[in-house]
């Protein structure tokens, strides 16, 4: 297995590749992350500050019509 000094070697170059690739691929995925997170916090604060009155007008209708609903199907 590791009598031989040459295949020990060999073995790790390969390793030293993989762990590289692999290194890369976490950073980069850790990366696209840190941009997505951005985004859905600006599109919240958008959401939040400029469409407030619909969200709230749509709560509304959604309340009243989940009432109705309850009152129709009781009957």
């Amino acid at each position: 297995m590791f009598m031989n000094g040459s295949e020990y070697y060999k073995d790790f170059h390969l390793w030293t590749v993989g762990d590289g690739v692999t290194s890369m691929v976490c950073t980069s995925i850790s990366i696209v992350e840190q941009d997505l997170i951005s985004n859905s916090q600006q599109i919240g604060i958008h959401l939040s500050t400029d469409f407030f009155l619909p969200f709230e007008l749509i709560s509304i209708i959604l309340l009243v019509s989940l009432i109705g609903a309850t009152t129709v199907a009781r009957q």
